[in-house]
């Protein structure tokens, strides 16, 4: 493991990576920008089930771009689950493939033009008066 500090520009080495961790125990989580950078590069991810990150992940459970574990275990079984979560991976090749090919699928959902074009198609329905609700996802 190595620590590399401030990166400017994270995309450029995440490819070089297996895999990304986010550990937060913090309920306050909303969008932590680094699983979105971790899924746009073919990543799959291991967190915990915090804020947000649940919605970021998806669902149903087989789509997922990896492993959500349970903020809410003591301390000592939170790192057991995350570290069995990690480690699934590497004893099983058709489930890094899954979660690769999931990142990068999750990862379109959150396209720049794809953003743009559902908040044009919001906007549009609202003012054509056709004010349904909507889901990025769609």
């Amino acid at each position: 493991m190595s620590f590399l500090g401030h990166l400017p520009e994270p995309q450029e080495i995440l490819p070089a990576f297996d895999m990304g961790i986010f550990p937060s125990t913090y309920a306050g989580e909303t969008f932590p920008l680094f699983l979105l950078e971790c899924f746009q590069a073919g990543l799959p991810a291991v967190a915990t089930d915090v804020g947000e990150i649940p919605a970021i992940f998806g669902s149903p459970p087989d789509a997922r771009p990896g492993a959500l574990v349970s903020a809410a275990l003591p301390p000592a079984a939170l790192a057991q689950a995350l570290a069995e979560e990690i480690l699934r991976p590497a004893t099983d090749r058709h489930l890094a493939a899954r979660w690769a090919a999931n990142a990068a699928a999750r990862s379109r959902t959150y396209d720049l033009e794809a953003l743009i074009d559902f908040y044009e198609a919001c906007f549009r329905d609202l003012v054509e008066g056709q004010a349904a609700p909507r889901h990025a996802a769609e």
